[in-house]
Formats: structure tokens, C-alpha cells, sequence
């Protein structure tokens, strides 16, 4: 490995202040589409009711600590950037702490710049707070344990491997790759510590699943998840994901390979550098395995930006530091290439024009500053609104139910469900035949009968422009509800009355 480059400019106090600055603009998002439905069912914990049996979610349960941390401060989206921005710090601190033991303190100050600016860019796009973003944050902790007790703290990396496991379970194939590296650590009694590794990374989801065999709820948690995913969510590999050239072409894979080969070079780090490449290949295969939504990458491009990072040391190294002895001046290099990399990264961003109203006083409001974030898929604004008329006119013991759309007004209301189905896209979802499983048509069967008795307040039905396209087939909402619920239908036609339209919704009040 190429001499350290540690200078002043690179400290920890001064990367921790840039990318907290940075983290500060996490403040004006509102709360993307996935973390809604998670935050709701923490809420409606506190209140007693198990997931996946008075709440219903596809997702596992590691991110739901996330939700009840910010629910202590309060039910906001600002309370839960504020638990979120912690988190990143933190990972920032981790990120620097490997860069700077693997390449010195400015690998140590990229590594955090890069991961802080991918995630304010990309977070409002349905990045920010999404629980991979967790899951990465306890592997690579996971890693730093390692690599800082020289692969002997096993225990420690265990519990940050099962956290991640908990989160989803496809990270397994994390565990197996920092199993293998532990391993090949030349220490003795080797089959014990990984043996303990992995045993102690399956704690947390085991640990999970046996309360719920207590509670008597294993096959919801189990059908809710592992069934649903592999039945309909996502029942076979995406390979294709191995085509896109955006893995192997531009800046950033080819900054990793400089890093890899730089690590690898070095005998004391060779071993680190097979770690970091093998997770890479791990991530690679779980976003395989899943969507591959941009938020299922996030390992991938996590330990990515961390090889880049030791990949922009080592050029700086060979093109600066060796013709400029002045370490002042080596600094003001430094200064010049983290505002040249922000200013080419946030140029033309959406983040650019809530810098630019920033600073001319323009977000003197909620709505002025998610105004920036409104697409055609996604309305901010109205579900604000939405959700504070909701909360206006509620009273205690309401329930509201919503069909194939958001649940922000029930998260903010505090609202009861109608039922435990508060997301109704896995029972309208079609395998791969373009049917129902029996699963599903169970579910639909119970979530018709559930309905049709408590039949609640209030009911919204929203009229997109499109669906997701994700298995039903490009139906709308008011078409999947007059084919898949015809019952449900005519009890709105008959007991309930439009009482609002903001935006997409319109909700309807029970006469």
C-alpha cells in the first residue's frame, strides 16, 4: 500500500462537521413511501399490536428499532431524520475509522464524503432511511470490528452481521463471506471462532422467530415474509442485474479497482482487500436476488465507495503529494478536490435548488420545502395535507382504511386499522402466472370479512396516473378494487360519502 497520506485537513473533528453539514439537507425530505408503512407499525406497537399480526408488512423486523427510537421524540418526519442523521454520523465515523487504518486519514475523509453526498442525492428518490441503508451500516461496522482486532472479535461482529441478517435475510451471504475471512485469520482454533461467528449472527432473527412461536404467530411472521417473497414478491433470480454497465463502467468501479489492487499489493492489508471485494460480490448477489431497486444496492455501493476511496488516495499520493512538500499546500489540494467533487456531484441536483431557496430565505415552510421533492409518483405536499385534515377531524377509536395507497394519515392521526392488511399491494400482486396464490386469496378473503364488519370511518382510494407495475399488470386502484373486492365496492357505494379530494386521494366518510 502507498504511504499514508495523513493531513489536517482530513481529521475526524472536520469530516464529521462536512458531512454533518451535508446530512443537514435530510431535514427538508419528507418521509419517502417505504419508511410510512414501517413508522405506522411501530406506532401501532407501542400500542400492543404485534407486526405481522395486528400490522401486516412483507419487510422484516430489524428496522422497526429505527421507527420506535424516533417515535420518543415524537411522530414526524423531522424526528426521524433526526435518529436517521445520528445513524449516518455513525457510519460515517465507521467509514472513516476503516479508510484511515487502510489508507490514512484522507481515504478516511473520502470515504465519508462519498457515502454522505450518494446518500443526500439519491435519499429523497427513496434512499434515505430505507432499511438496507441499516443493514449496511451494521456490516460495515461489522467489518471495522474485524479489521481493528485483527479478526479476533467475533462476537462483536456477530452481533452487528445478525442485525443486518434481521433486516433481510438475504445478507446471510455477508455472514459467509466474513465466516470465510475469519477463517482464513492465522489464529488457532479456527473452526470455534467461526463456528461462534455464525452462530452469534443468527441470534438476533432466531431470537425474533422464537417469540413469535411462543405468541403463537410463527406462520404469519413466516408467510408474511419468506412465503410472500418467494412465492410472489420476487420468485426467481434477476441475472439480467449482472448486464447493467453502470457495475463495471464510470469513475467509481474503476477508483474501486485501483483500491482493490492497492490493497492487495499490500501484504498487511491483502487480507482486508479480499474482505471488502468478497462483500462487494455478496451484495452483488443479493440485489439479485431481490428488485434491485436502487435501496437493495446500498451494501454494493457502500463497500464500493469505500475501494474508491483508497483508489482517490492513492492517485492523490502519486499525482500531489510526491511534487508538493508543503503540507499547507497539500491541504489547500485536499480543500479544492472535496469542493470540486461536491460542486460536479450537486450541480443541476434537486438538492442544488433546495441549497439555492435556502439561502434566498424560500423554505420558510413544511410544503416549501417538500414542494421540491413532488413527481408523478410521488406527492409530498398533498399527503401532508392529506394527513393533517385527517388528524384535524379525528377522534379517539377511528379507524381509517386505505386501499392500495398511502397510510401517512393514520401514522400522524394515530388511527386504529381497519384490519391488520395496512397494505393492501401483496394482496393484489399476481405471481408469475398473472393469478392469486391460495395464500392471497385467503388473505383477500380475510381482509373482505374484516372490512365488511368493522367497516371503519374512513376509507381512501387514490387515483394515480399508474401503478408500480410491480405484478398488477398496470391496473389502477378503483380497477383492482371493483375486480378483486366487488363486495368491498358496494359497501362504499352504498354506506360511505366523499368527503375530501387533496391531490391524488380522495377520502370517503362512512354516512
Amino acid at each position: 500500500m502507498p504511504r499514508r497520506v495523513d493531513l489536517t485537513i482530513s481529521s475526524l473533528p472536520l469530516t464529521l462537521f462536512i458531512c454533518g453539514v451535508i446530512l443537514s439537507l435530510t431535514f427538508t425530505f419528507p418521509f419517502i413511501e417505504d419508511n410510512i408503512p414501517q413508522a405506522y407499525i411501530a406506532r401501532r406497537l407501542l400500542h400492543g399490536e404485534l407486526p405481522y399480526v395486528g400490522t401486516w408488512d412483507q419487510n422484516y423486523p430489524g428496522v422497526l428499532i429505527v421507527h420506535i427510537l424516533a417515535l420518543i421524540i415524537g411522530p414526524s418526519a423531522i424526528a426521524f431524520h433526526i435518529v436517521d442523521v445520528t445513524f449516518q454520523l455513525f457510519m460515517v465515523w465507521v467509514l472513516y475509522s476503516i479508510g484511515s487504518r487502510l489508507g490514512g486519514k484522507l481515504t478516511g475523509l473520502i470515504a465519508g464524503l462519498l457515502y454522505t453526498m450518494c446518500y443526500v442525492l439519491n435519499g429523497a428518490d427513496d434512499l434515505a432511511g430505507q432499511k438496507d441503508v441499516f443493514a449496511a451500516i451494521a456490516l460495515a461496522s461489522a467489518v471495522l470490528v474485524l479489521i481493528r482486532s485483527d479478526y479476533r472479535a467475533t462476537i462483536t461482529a456477530g452481533i452487528f452481521a445478525g442485525i443486518a441478517v434481521l433486516i433481510r435475510p438475504t445478507y446471510d451471504l455477508h455472514v459467509i463471506v466474513i465466516a470465510i475471512a475469519i477463517g482464513f485469520a492465522p489464529r488457532d482454533n479456527v473452526i470455534r471462532r467461526v463456528a461462534l461467528f455464525l452462530a452469534i449472527s443468527a441470534v438476533p432473527l432466531c431470537a425474533f422467530c422464537l417469540v413469535y412461536l411462543f405468541a403463537g404467530h410463527l406462520s404469519d411472521f413466516w408467510e408474511a415474509t419468506f412465503v410472500f417473497t418467494t412465492s410472489v414478491y420476487n420468485p426467481h433470480p434477476r441475472f439480467a442485474i449482472l448486464l447493467l454497465p453502470s457495475i463495471y463502467l464510470g469513475s467509481m468501479p474503476i477508483l474501486a479497482i485501483m483500491g482493490s489492487v492497492a490493497l492487495i499489493s499490500d501484504k498487511g492489508h491483502r487480507r482486508d482487500g479480499f474482505l471488502l471485494l468478497g462483500l462487494i460480490a455478496a451484495s452483488l448477489l443479493s440485489a439479485i436476488l431481490l428488485w434491485g431497486y436502487r435501496y437493495h444496492w446500498q451494501p454494493f455501493f457502500v463497500f464500493e465507495q469505500l475501494l474508491a476511496a483508497i483508489g482517490i488516495a492513492v492517485l492523490f499520493r502519486f499525482l500531489v503529494v510526491r511534487y508538493i512538500a508543503s503540507e499547507w499546500m497539500q491541504n489547500m489540494a485536499i480543500a479544492v478536490l472535496v469542493l470540486m467533487i461536491l460542486i460536479v456531484n450537486f450541480k443541476g441536483s434537486t438538492m442544488s435548488g433546495v441549497l439555492r431557496d435556502a439561502i434566498h430565505g424560500r423554505l420558510n415552510s413544511q410544503e416549501s420545502m417538500y414542494a421540491h421533492f413532488v413527481n408523478d409518483a410521488f406527492d409530498p405536499v398533498g399527503e401532508t395535507r392529506l394527513a393533517n385534515y385527517v388528524k384535524a377531524k379525528s377522534r379517539p377509536g377511528d379507524r381509517m382504511e386505505s386501499f392500495y395507497t398511502t397510510v401517512y394519515p393514520q401514522y400522524i392521526a394515530d388511527l386504529q386499522p381497519a384490519n391488520r392488511f395496512i397494505l393492501t399491494i401483496p394482496l393484489l400482486m399476481r405471481d408469475a402466472s398473472g393469478g392469486f396464490t391460495d395464500m392471497q386469496r385467503r388473505w383477500q378473503k380475510e381482509y373482505t370479512d374484516s372490512l365488511l364488519l368493522v367497516k371503519p370511518r374512513w376509507f381512501l382510494i387514490s387515483d394515480p396516473k399508474y401503478t408500480s407495475g410491480i405484478g398488477e399488470g398496470g391496473r389502477l386502484p378503483r380497477q383492482m378494487l371493483h375486480e378483486t373486492f366487488p363486495q368491498i365496492e358496494t359497501m362504499i357505494q352504498e354506506l360511505y360519502h366523499p368527503d375530501t379530494t387533496i391531490g391524488i386521494w380522495t377520502l370517503y366518510e362512512r354516512k
